[in-house]
Protein backbone atom coordinates (compact mmCIF):
# COMPACT_ATOMS: atom_id res chain seq x y z
CA UNK A 1 0.00 0.00 0.00
CA UNK A 2 2.95 2.36 0.74
CA UNK A 3 4.62 1.52 -2.82
CA UNK A 4 1.28 2.19 -4.13
CA UNK A 5 0.96 5.88 -2.34
CA UNK A 6 4.32 6.59 -3.41
CA UNK A 7 4.17 5.81 -6.96
CA UNK A 8 0.49 7.64 -6.90
CA UNK A 9 2.55 10.82 -5.32
CA UNK A 10 4.84 10.46 -7.99
CA UNK A 11 2.58 10.92 -11.18
CA UNK A 12 2.93 14.22 -12.67
CA UNK A 13 -0.43 15.86 -13.05
CA UNK A 14 -2.21 16.05 -16.18
CA UNK A 15 -1.16 19.10 -18.39
CA UNK A 16 -3.87 21.88 -18.34
CA UNK A 17 -6.25 22.58 -21.18
CA UNK A 18 -5.15 24.70 -23.66
CA UNK A 19 -8.19 24.86 -25.12
CA UNK A 20 -10.03 26.29 -22.14
CA UNK A 21 -10.48 30.01 -21.60
CA UNK A 22 -10.66 32.64 -24.49
CA UNK A 23 -9.75 31.43 -27.73
CA UNK A 24 -9.00 33.68 -30.53
CA UNK A 25 -11.63 33.58 -33.85
CA UNK A 26 -9.26 31.64 -35.37
CA UNK A 27 -8.24 29.19 -33.30
CA UNK A 28 -11.59 28.60 -32.02
CA UNK A 29 -12.75 27.51 -35.34
CA UNK A 30 -9.73 25.73 -36.38
CA UNK A 31 -10.16 23.40 -33.18
CA UNK A 32 -13.68 23.07 -34.30
CA UNK A 33 -13.28 22.29 -37.78
CA UNK A 34 -10.51 19.47 -36.99
CA UNK A 35 -12.76 18.17 -34.33
CA UNK A 36 -16.12 17.85 -36.78
CA UNK A 37 -13.70 15.98 -39.28
CA UNK A 38 -12.26 13.60 -36.50
CA UNK A 39 -15.99 13.16 -35.48
CA UNK A 40 -17.76 12.55 -38.70
CA UNK A 41 -15.12 10.05 -40.19
CA UNK A 42 -15.43 8.10 -36.81
CA UNK A 43 -19.15 7.91 -37.55
CA UNK A 44 -19.03 6.77 -40.92
CA UNK A 45 -16.28 3.84 -39.90
CA UNK A 46 -18.70 3.14 -36.79
CA UNK A 47 -21.87 2.15 -39.27
CA UNK A 48 -19.01 0.09 -41.38
CA UNK A 49 -20.61 -2.68 -43.61
CA UNK A 50 -23.79 -1.01 -42.98
CA UNK A 51 -22.93 1.43 -46.20
CA UNK A 52 -21.64 0.49 -49.14
CA UNK A 53 -18.58 1.45 -50.48
CA UNK A 54 -20.55 4.21 -52.73
CA UNK A 55 -22.11 5.48 -49.54
CA UNK A 56 -19.08 6.04 -47.37
CA UNK A 57 -17.28 7.96 -50.32
CA UNK A 58 -20.54 10.10 -50.88
CA UNK A 59 -20.56 10.89 -46.85
CA UNK A 60 -16.56 11.60 -46.85
CA UNK A 61 -16.61 13.45 -50.07
CA UNK A 62 -19.05 15.54 -48.10
CA UNK A 63 -17.12 16.15 -45.11
CA UNK A 64 -13.76 16.76 -47.83
CA UNK A 65 -15.97 19.54 -49.26
CA UNK A 66 -16.88 21.41 -45.95
CA UNK A 67 -13.93 20.97 -44.18
CA UNK A 68 -10.67 21.07 -46.53
CA UNK A 69 -9.25 23.43 -49.08
CA UNK A 70 -9.00 20.01 -51.74
CA UNK A 71 -8.51 23.33 -54.06
CA UNK A 72 -5.15 24.25 -52.37
CA UNK A 73 -4.38 20.74 -51.67
CA UNK A 74 -4.58 19.41 -55.11
CA UNK A 75 -2.44 21.93 -56.36
CA UNK A 76 0.10 21.61 -54.06
CA UNK A 77 0.14 17.97 -54.24
CA UNK A 78 1.11 18.24 -57.91
CA UNK A 79 3.83 20.48 -57.55
CA UNK A 80 5.77 22.96 -58.96
CA UNK A 81 4.36 21.70 -62.50
CA UNK A 82 0.61 22.85 -61.77
CA UNK A 83 1.53 26.76 -63.25
CA UNK A 84 2.28 24.72 -67.07
CA UNK A 85 -1.01 22.98 -66.79
CA UNK A 86 -4.32 24.19 -68.96
CA UNK A 87 -7.38 25.15 -67.38
CA UNK A 88 -8.41 22.12 -68.68
CA UNK A 89 -5.58 19.78 -67.46
CA UNK A 90 -6.24 21.40 -64.07
CA UNK A 91 -9.63 20.83 -63.93
CA UNK A 92 -9.66 17.10 -64.47
CA UNK A 93 -6.14 17.02 -62.15
CA UNK A 94 -8.88 18.94 -58.85
CA UNK A 95 -11.66 16.34 -60.01
CA UNK A 96 -9.43 13.02 -60.07
CA UNK A 97 -7.38 14.10 -56.99
CA UNK A 98 -10.94 14.36 -55.02
CA UNK A 99 -12.36 11.31 -55.97
CA UNK A 100 -8.69 9.78 -55.74
CA UNK A 101 -8.78 11.38 -52.13
CA UNK A 102 -12.42 9.94 -51.00
CA UNK A 103 -12.08 7.34 -52.75
CA UNK A 104 -8.98 6.43 -50.53
CA UNK A 105 -10.74 7.39 -47.14
CA UNK A 106 -13.93 5.27 -47.80
CA UNK A 107 -11.44 1.99 -48.24
CA UNK A 108 -9.77 2.77 -45.00
CA UNK A 109 -12.92 3.67 -42.78
CA UNK A 110 -15.20 0.80 -43.99
CA UNK A 111 -14.87 -0.34 -40.60
CA UNK A 112 -14.28 1.11 -37.51
CA UNK A 113 -10.99 0.49 -35.54
CA UNK A 114 -12.04 1.72 -31.91
CA UNK A 115 -9.94 5.21 -31.94
CA UNK A 116 -9.79 8.09 -29.67
CA UNK A 117 -8.93 11.57 -30.52
CA UNK A 118 -7.96 14.62 -28.15
CA UNK A 119 -6.94 17.58 -28.81
CA UNK A 120 -2.86 18.14 -27.44
CA UNK A 121 -2.29 22.00 -28.56
CA UNK A 122 -2.52 24.84 -30.80
CA UNK A 123 -0.30 27.06 -32.79
CA UNK A 124 -1.73 30.52 -34.21
CA UNK A 125 1.31 31.11 -36.88
CA UNK A 126 -0.44 34.30 -38.03
CA UNK A 127 -3.96 35.71 -38.55
CA UNK A 128 -4.34 33.69 -41.76
CA UNK A 129 -2.61 30.14 -40.27
CA UNK A 130 -3.81 28.18 -37.03
CA UNK A 131 -2.13 24.11 -36.51
CA UNK A 132 -4.12 22.54 -34.24
CA UNK A 133 -2.10 19.13 -32.69
CA UNK A 134 -4.09 16.51 -32.20
CA UNK A 135 -3.43 12.48 -30.62
CA UNK A 136 -4.89 9.72 -31.94
CA UNK A 137 -4.72 6.18 -30.17
CA UNK A 138 -6.16 2.94 -31.22
CA UNK A 139 -6.57 -0.24 -28.77
CA UNK A 140 -4.04 -2.31 -27.98
CA UNK A 141 -1.79 -0.29 -29.58
CA UNK A 142 1.07 1.58 -27.02
CA UNK A 143 2.10 4.66 -29.14
CA UNK A 144 -0.12 7.33 -29.64
CA UNK A 145 0.00 9.18 -33.19
CA UNK A 146 0.55 12.41 -33.01
CA UNK A 147 -0.86 14.54 -36.09
CA UNK A 148 -0.85 18.00 -37.15
CA UNK A 149 -3.46 19.72 -39.28
CA UNK A 150 -2.41 22.61 -40.95
CA UNK A 151 -5.74 25.57 -41.47
CA UNK A 152 -5.95 28.44 -43.47
CA UNK A 153 -8.66 30.80 -43.27
CA UNK A 154 -10.39 30.80 -47.15
CA UNK A 155 -13.10 32.99 -47.93
CA UNK A 156 -13.86 33.71 -44.27
CA UNK A 157 -14.29 30.02 -43.36
CA UNK A 158 -11.44 27.96 -42.23
CA UNK A 159 -9.89 25.15 -43.91
CA UNK A 160 -7.60 22.38 -43.64
CA UNK A 161 -5.13 22.45 -46.15
CA UNK A 162 -2.51 19.64 -44.95
CA UNK A 163 -1.93 16.88 -42.27
CA UNK A 164 1.02 16.29 -40.89
CA UNK A 165 1.65 12.68 -38.96
CA UNK A 166 3.66 12.20 -37.73
CA UNK A 167 4.19 16.06 -37.30
CA UNK A 168 7.49 16.20 -39.81
CA UNK A 169 5.87 14.39 -42.57
CA UNK A 170 3.55 16.43 -44.59
CA UNK A 171 0.74 14.53 -46.79
CA UNK A 172 0.82 17.21 -49.38
CA UNK A 173 5.15 16.80 -49.09
CA UNK A 174 4.46 12.53 -49.54
CA UNK A 175 1.93 12.96 -52.59
CA UNK A 176 3.91 15.48 -54.55
CA UNK A 177 6.69 13.32 -54.67
CA UNK A 178 4.81 10.22 -55.21
CA UNK A 179 3.25 11.62 -58.66
CA UNK A 180 6.80 13.53 -58.99
CA UNK A 181 7.87 9.79 -60.13
CA UNK A 182 4.48 8.97 -62.26
CA UNK A 183 5.03 12.50 -63.69
CA UNK A 184 8.50 12.17 -64.92
CA UNK A 185 8.14 8.98 -66.48
CA UNK A 186 4.48 9.27 -67.68
CA UNK A 187 3.41 13.02 -68.07
CA UNK A 188 -0.05 14.06 -66.53
CA UNK A 189 -1.93 11.79 -68.99
CA UNK A 190 -0.24 8.75 -67.76
CA UNK A 191 -0.93 10.02 -63.99
CA UNK A 192 -4.39 10.39 -64.75
CA UNK A 193 -4.59 7.14 -65.29
CA UNK A 194 -2.67 5.65 -62.48
CA UNK A 195 -4.96 7.72 -60.53
CA UNK A 196 -8.30 6.04 -62.19
CA UNK A 197 -6.66 2.42 -61.66
CA UNK A 198 -6.12 3.05 -57.92
CA UNK A 199 -9.49 4.82 -57.55
CA UNK A 200 -11.48 1.71 -59.57
CA UNK A 201 -9.09 -0.65 -57.03
CA UNK A 202 -10.52 0.96 -53.80
CA UNK A 203 -13.81 0.19 -54.52
CA UNK A 204 -12.93 -3.28 -54.38
CA UNK A 205 -13.81 -5.46 -51.65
Amino acid sequence: MLVLAVVACATPPPPPDPFLGTLSPGVEESRDVVVRVQQSTREIARLGKELTFDQRRERLLKVGLANFDLSRMAELSYGPRYRDLSTAQRKTWLKTFILFRSSASAKLNSRDRGQSYRLISFDQVSKRLVIIRTGIRYPRHAVEIIADYRLMSVAGEWKIFDRNSPPSVSENAMRRAEYRTILEKEGFDGLILDMDRRIAGYSVP
